[in-house]
């Protein structure tokens, strides 16, 4: 079994609603579903409702702005660690809030500590959906317990998990490529273009989708590009692909 984390803020509330129905769609209404919320900024009680997930936490634990430092590393991991054992999963899978799961792609073989995906050379796992074994999160905490000062720099969560992993777990990990130009592209982004934009037809040949491409929106002055305008456009965007989804079927 699978279960699947989110780690969740105000400003994706309504792109947290439509990330999780999304998952339901592609394992089934009993997926465990676990919220790692932020207790500065949390989601609002009427998307709590709508979601009813199977396990929901308050972190206290500093994020570090969108996850990055060691702080925010360690408590992630932790939460991955209590979500794996709370719903009793063989595997354990972190997704952002502004991403759509459109079908499965777990290897379901035990020898594989972490399975992800790459946007390019320039980093080792890209964070939109990323996979664990049950174990692994515990392993990697004790790892972190016996080496203060092993986080230097920004530590970015998607690229410092996955290295976190590799050193732990040597040869456990599964990187798919998704560089852009790839033939066997496990995900993708959405492209908010007026010249050449994404249609819901073009995303089918992936497994995940993130809209979180803000920056694209080239419509919006830069400073109001991670501003809660841009983030609406996001879940409306993310809201009428579901919807496409569901009538496909």
């Amino acid at each position: 079994m699978i279960s699947f984390v989110w780690f969740s803020f105000e400003g994706d509330s309504a792109c947290l609603v439509e990330s999780v129905k999304s998952v339901r769609r592609v394992y089934g209404s009993d997926v465990p579903v676990c919220i790692f919320d932020d207790s500065k900024a949390p989601i609002s009680a009427d998307d709590l409702t709508t979601i009813s997930p199977s396990l929901y936490e308050k972190t206290e634990w500093d994020r570090g702005g969108n996850l990055r430092g060691g702080i925010a590393i360690t408590g992630m991991i932790d939460c991955m660690r209590r979500a794996a054992e709370v719903t009793k999963a063989d595997w354990v899978s972190k997704i952002d809030c502004d991403t759509i799961l459109i079908k499965p792609w777990l290897d379901d073989d035990l020898k594989w500590a972490y399975q992800g995906t790459s946007w390019g050379s320039e980093q080792l796992g890209a964070g939109l959906n990323y996979i664990m074994r049950k174990d692994v999160p515990a392993r990697i905490l004790k790892h972190i317990a016996g080496r203060p000062g092993i986080f230097k720099g920004e530590c970015p969560e998607d690229n410092t998990i996955a290295l976190l992993a590799a050193t732990c777990f040597p040869g456990g990990l599964l990187i798919h490529d998704s560089a852009y130009g790839g033939k066997n592209r496990l995900a993708a982004g959405w492209v908010y273009s007026k010249f050449r934009p994404s249609t819901p037809q073009d995303c089918m040949k992936f497994a995940a989708i993130t809209f979180g491409n803000r920056y694209m929106m080239q419509d919006l002055p830069r400073e109001k590009r991670n501003s809660q305008i841009a983030r609406d456009r996001v879940a409306q965007t993310m809201r009428m692909f579901n919807s496409w989804l569901v009538n496909q079927a």
